[in-house]
């Protein structure tokens, strides 16, 4: 009995249509899509020095992004975050809105967020 080919699975997914990816040793660009097969003009060299997956599926992402609102109530500025429509959750409150401000653009780097400044 022959030993199957390192990539066996991985090929078989890819000429059945599956998207793949390849991971070279030492490169910095990460794991990078393949032509899928029924695009490609040849069939990958599937080197046994190489890495290859299937694609992942991506996560679902939110259908509107993170929103994080400054609000001001009696002199006091509240971050809130949250999506819109829905509702939104305290998070910390501020004597002075430039603080609040910081914490909040702070938030929205940390989560992809979007800025919705009340005050």
């Amino acid at each position: 009995m022959t030993t199957p080919h390192k990539h066996a699975e991985v090929i078989k997914a890819w000429a059945d249509g599956a998207a793949v990816q390849i991971l070279t040793a030492g490169s910095a660009a990460g794991w990078v899509d393949l032509p899928v097969a029924s695009e490609a003009k040849h069939a990958p060299q599937w080197n046994p020095e190489y890495e290859y997956r299937i694609k992942p599926e991506e996560p679902e992402k939110p259908q509107a992004p993170l929103t994080v609102r400054v609000m001001n109530a009696n002199d006091d500025y509240s971050v809130c975050q949250g999506y819109p429509g829905d509702f939104f959750m305290w998070v910390a409150d501020f004597a002075d809105r430039a603080a609040a401000l910081d914490y909040a653009n702070y938030l929205c780097i940390k989560y992809a967020a979007q800025l919705c400044d009340e005050t």
